[in-house]
């Protein structure tokens, strides 16, 4: 089944439970770890 909507695709992320490090410490999620939320979430709208 694709994957049809933003909020889908971070879900399916969070699923998967990845096993991922950052500077030698874990990331729990990386859907909000400031290392790499910025390439899961898309930009905010200019103001």
């Amino acid at each position: 089944m694709p994957i049809k909507t933003a909020q889908e695709y971070i879900e399916s992320l969070r699923k998967l439970n990845h096993v991922v490090y950052y500077k030698g410490k874990l990331i729990k999620d990386v859907t909000r770890h400031p290392a790499t939320a910025p390439h899961v979430w898309p930009p905010s709208p200019p103001t």
